[in-house]
């Protein structure tokens, strides 16, 4: 992958929490004003002009739409990629640029999320000055490794005389890390730490024009450190995606280490009728949704109004009893019809799409007929 925010990018990817908390001091810290540059295919912030031995961010993994197209978007932690370097680096590369983070990659109608590696220019094998593609790690099965939206990402780029450690694991809920990578280390005389980035990318192909953006909605990076201090204290540049001009980079918070980037809201399903209907002891409802963004994952309920039905979530690959229709699901209930113990309830249901947005909930009253 060529990678930087003023170069081109090009993509080899396989069409194929322990949320870390750095440590504060009780007192806010200073947050200098972040310098704005535009960029080609960068949003997020970063510092240069300097020498950094660490960065790392946490951020939640953003779903996006199942699209047909193809559409990317990379979210990385590194260093080296907006600094200096020799002049043979910056004219065949730009900056040298260690990184590591999560590609997402809609394309044939579905959407994948891999964890990643790189460096550039390529110097980790042989030491030779070459191009770079994305390194996707692999599990033991000799199967791409994969996330899935709503896991908590922890990554991290360090570098200890002249070698460079990249490490990222994956969270998914309270204390359930599904993977930890194995450290990856790098070095070279072309690889640099002159700048530390923390970055969303719209990467560019190999032609220099940009892909279509992957449609993330919004993701929230935060525990942004610099070499132990809070991004927004280092004097960071802040990248604004350009020509996008619906990518938008929230200021960085109070406390320093976090951010927002945000792209215009997905199309979430809508509920266009609920009907019910009675077979035996059961009661199914019956929903009908409109799916603008033909995204929509699964359904899920929860009793109200007094009803004691557990929340559940069903994807409609596997939707437990749920019988699956176009634009539709009916899920039955046992509220005993026919017997001396019939009774009716409560639920709220709603549909959810790939991003984890949900439709507008309906309240569905189960009565036996």
């Amino acid at each position: 992958m060529r990678w930087t925010r003023r170069l081109t990018t090009a993509i080899a990817v396989m069409i194929v929490p322990l949320v870390f908390a750095a440590p504060r001091g009780t007192a806010a810290p200073h947050l200098a004003a972040a310098t704005v540059q535009e960029s080609e295919n960068w949003a997020g912030y970063g510092d240069a002009g300097g020498t950094y031995n660490n960065v790392m961010a946490v951020w939640q993994v953003p779903g996006i739409p199942r699209t047909t197209s193809t559409s990317y978007a990379y979210f990385w932690v590194g260093l080296g990629g907006d600094g200096g370097g020799s002049w043979l680096k910056k004219y065949l590369f730009g900056s040298g640029l260690e990184q590591i983070g999560i590609i997402e990659q809609a394309s044939g109608g579905s959407a994948n999320y891999y964890p990643f590696w790189e460096v550039i220019p390529r110097t980790d094998r042989g030491g030779n000055l070459t191009s770079s593609e994305p390194h996707i790690f692999m599990g033991s099965n000799g199967q791409p490794l994969s996330v899935e939206p709503g896991d908590f990402i922890t990554a991290s780029v360090s570098v200890t005389a002249g070698t460079y450690y990249m490490k990222m694991s994956d969270n998914r809920g309270t204390n359930n890390t599904i993977w930890t990578t194995p450290t990856v280390p790098a070095s070279g005389p072309d690889l640099s730490n002159d700048s530390a980035e923390v970055i969303m990318e719209d990467p560019l192909n190999s032609q220099g024009s940009q892909y279509p953006l992957a449609e993330f909605a919004r993701v929230f990076f935060d525990g942004a450190y610099i070499d132990g201090n809070p991004i927004g204290s280092t004097n960071p540049d802040e990248f604004l995606l350009n020509p996008n001009p619906n990518v938008g980079v929230s200021p960085i918070g109070a406390n320093g280490d976090n951010f927002t980037i945000n792209t215009p809201a997905p199309k979430v399903p809508k509920i266009t009728s609920v009907t019910t209907y009675t077979e035996g002891a059961l009661v199914y409802f019956d929903i009908h949704y409109a799916d603008p963004g033909n995204d929509a994952e699964g359904f899920g309920f929860v009793g109200v109004n007094g009803s004691g039905w557990a929340e559940e979530t069903h994807p409609f690959w596997n939707p437990s009893y749920g019988i699956v229709g176009k634009d539709s699901i009916a899920y039955p209930f046992n509220e005993e019809c026919g017997t001396a113990q019939q009774y009716d309830s409560y639920v709220k249901a709603w549909i959810f799409d790939t991003a984890l947005e949900n439709s507008a909930p309906v309240t569905i009253h189960l009565v036996c007929s």
